[in-house]
């Protein structure tokens, strides 16, 4: 009874390899097309910002007028806490002024595992028919590694040929990705 048991063994075994010949069985080949790359677990590449920064300027009378700007970032992640950009902050309410500058941002603690992180941001350029800019940011990243929820506190200097210079808090909420 062993004896038979083994030798019916030994003729699926070997017989195996036959029936699948037959059938010209063929494993499947990999496919000719791009890996998956999974971009928002990556801490280096490209990054975009869209953000709102309503501002109230106050000039040496202390008249107050409201100020609200977009900023529009592009750059490149060197990783977690260091991001270079240029952006460009045209304003909703009088477009003779528009800042293009150097965008400089990073994260002070890892987000690999938390939700909430301190982030700081410093721009520094110029505005065209006008002079200096400078703004400087810290503020809470909201989200994942790659997109967040970006809600600062700051301040912005620009100088200003035919009037005071413009000295003013800012309030900035905005989108990175």
């Amino acid at each position: 009874m062993k004896k038979t048991a083994i030798i019916l063994a030994f003729l699926c075994i070997v017989s195996l390899p036959v029936f699948a010949q037959e059938r010209n069985i063929t494993l499947p080949e990999k496919p000719n097309r791009p890996e998956y790359v999974d971009y928002s677990s990556l801490e280096k590449g490209f990054f975009g910002a869209a953000q709102l920064a309503p501002t109230l300027a106050f000039d040496r009378d202390g008249n107050k007028a409201p100020i609200y700007q977009i900023d529009l970032i592009v750059g490149y992640r060197f990783g977690e806490y260091f991001r270079l950009g240029a952006g460009v902050s045209p304003r909703i309410n009088e477009m003779k002024n528009l800042p293009i500058y150097a965008d400089f941002r990073g994260n002070f603690i890892s987000q690999r595992s938390r939700a909430c992180v301190p982030y700081w941001s410093i721009d520094v350029g110029y505005t065209l028919n006008q002079g200096i800019y400078l703004a400087p940011t810290a503020g809470i990243r909201i989200g994942g590694l790659r997109h967040d929820f970006v809600l600062g506190i700051g301040y912005f200097y620009q100088a200003v040929k035919a009037m005071p210079d413009l000295n003013c808090a800012v309030l900035r909420l905005g989108y990175e990705f």
